[in-house]
Parts: C-alpha cells; sequence; structure tokens
C-alpha cells in the first residue's frame, strides 16, 4: 500500500487540478512536508485522507489506491494480452487508446499514472507523443514506457531526452513489463501465481523473422522440459506464448 503521494498523485486521487492541491498545501490546509533540499512536497496517507474527510470528498479512490495505467497501442491482441496481465494483478486500472492524438485526450481525462507507449503508432511518432505529455506541467509525475521492435541505441536515447522513462525491446516477457511498470510506480512486484496462462510472450508480426522464429523455438525447448510440454499454434498475426499451454495469435 502506498504511504505517500505527490502533488499529481493525489489531485488524481482527490479529482482536484494539481494547482489546488498546491494551494491547499502551501497554506496549510493539507498537511505534509518537502522532500529536505528540494521543492518537491509530499502528502502522508493519513494527512491525505484527514483532507479528504474534512472537505467531503469521497474516499474509495484513496482506499482501493488502483494505479492507473495508460496503454497507448493499435495491436488489439497485444493490448488485451498487457490488459489481462495488470487486471490479474488486480492493483491497476486500465484505460487503452489507438492512436497519439487519443492518448493526449485520454491522459488529461484519465490521469494515469504510467503510459506504456508503443512508438509506432498510425498517426504519429512515440517520440511526439512524449513530448506532449511532457509540455503539460500537470503531469510530471507520470511514468512513461516506450515500446517496439529493435530500435538502434540512438533512437533510444532521443525517446528519454523526449521525456520517455524507460524502454522495452518488442518482443518482450509480459510478466518483465509488468515488473517494469511495478518498478516506475513504486510498488512491490506481485508474488506469481500458478495459472493455465503460464509465461506469456509478445513477438510483433514485423519482426518475425526466421531468426526470431528459430530463438523462439529454442526458448520453448527450454520451457517444455520445465512446464511438462506445450502445443504449437502458428498463424499469421504475431505470436504470442502460453508456456503451460501453448502459442497462439
Amino acid at each position: 500500500m502506498k504511504t505517500v503521494f505527490t502533488t499529481g498523485e493525489a489531485a488524481k486521487i482527490c479529482n482536484l487540478s494539481q494547482q489546488t492541491i498546491i494551494r491547499c498545501f502551501d497554506s496549510g490546509q493539507l498537511k505534509g512536508f518537502r522532500v529536505p533540499g528540494s521543492r518537491f512536497r509530499r502528502i502522508p496517507r493519513a494527512d491525505l485522507l484527514v483532507f479528504m474527510r474534512d472537505n467531503g470528498i469521497p474516499t474509495e479512490a484513496l482506499e482501493s489506491a488502483k494505479r492507473r495505467v495508460l496503454i497507448v497501442d493499435d495491436d488489439e491482441e497485444l493490448v488485451q494480452l498487457i490488459t489481462d496481465a495488470l487486471d490479474r494483478d488486480g492493483r491497476f486500472e486500465t484505460r487503452n487508446v489507438n492512436n497519439g492524438f487519443d492518448a493526449g485526450m485520454m491522459a488529461r481525462e484519465h490521469w494515469p499514472d504510467l503510459v506504456v507507449l508503443d512508438v509506432l503508432l498510425p498517426d504519429t511518432s512515440g517520440k511526439e507523443v512524449c513530448q506532449g505529455l511532457r509540455s503539460d506541467k500537470s503531469m510530471e509525475d507520470l511514468r512513461i514506457i516506450c515500446v517496439s521492435p529493435m530500435m538502434e541505441q540512438d533512437a533510444v536515447s532521443e525517446l528519454k531526452k523526449a521525456g520517455a522513462d524507460d524502454f522495452m525491446d518488442k518482443p518482450f516477457l509480459v510478466e518483465d513489463l509488468v515488473e517494469r511498470i511495478c518498478h516506475h510506480l513504486d510498488i512491490q512486484v506481485a508474488p506469481s501465481q500458478p495459472s493455465s496462462a503460464g509465461v506469456e510472450v509478445y513477438i510483433d508480426p514485423g519482426d518475425a523473422s526466421t531468426e526470431t522464429i528459430q530463438a523462439l523455438l529454442e526458448t520453448l525447448s527450454d520451457l517444455h522440459r520445465a512446464a511438462g510440454g506445450l502445443g504449437l499454434e502458428f498463424k499469421n498475426a504475431g505470436l504470442y506464448v502460453l508456456a503451460s499451454t501453448k502459442v497462439r495469435t
């Protein structure tokens, strides 16, 4: 359970603007402290709860404390795969859009804690989306994880300069993405739960080269021994690996 909040996080929980939270903090109406040696304000959970009750603000959002994740990708199956993983964890509330324009609109409506952002969008680039989100000072606490197949290190560096906090190559383990999300949101990774779905891997359709498939088959061979058998099913829209059951798309 999160015990200390930034002003941006408190604003989302209270459904107020960040500037309102800052004014209440500075006036003493909302108790908290400043991080030593910086201008950053922090609000303990107990003080935020008192503030919400004193001002008639519903406390359900604080008590549930689900973290908000916005998934920006035009690959519907990958979006569903990530959403399912976060839903299984139980600590996340997700939204998804399939283009850069809607990403900006949804970010200002949904106020996510973190964005999973595909770099290759139909209407714009992930870099431009990062720049747009970072230009909004009310989103200074937002975390952004970019995903894309086979990017050069220089391009990854440009993404980070534009505001991305992290980058993951496709294909990736969905488990690893969830771990990265937890890391950036400063929450503990949930213990692994036995599941018929097993380990899930996404391979982008455009990256399903002979070398990629060969590497996948070698990985499956290792998983076969650990998981007690795998069924294989290949289709034409990208590969999803479920270690204890089958490969599907």
